[in-house]
């Protein structure tokens, strides 16, 4: 059994310092994404990015990689 004294590091890509205060965050529950701010936010983010596109068509958010935005931007191309 190995015994590990004081600070633990992020090894991603690191090693880095990982802030107290991040630490704290992530020990606190997640949100729920179902109900309350967290969608009354994403309506809010739609209707921005509305804006931001100068359209008032419908507007799609997806979550991805890097990958991602490579296939989302060939697919609006065609």
């Amino acid at each position: 059994m190995a015994f590990v004294s004081g600070r633990t590091y992020l090894a991603i890509p690191g090693p880095s310092v990982v802030p107290d205060r991040v630490l704290n965050a992530m020990h606190q529950a997640s949100p729920n994404i179902y109900e309350g701010d967290i969608v009354d936010m994403a309506h809010s983010i739609v209707a921005d990015l509305k804006r931001v596109a100068m359209t008032r068509h419908h507007v799609a958010i997806y979550i991805a990689n890097g990958h991602g935005a490579w296939e989302a931007a060939f697919t609006n191309m065609f």
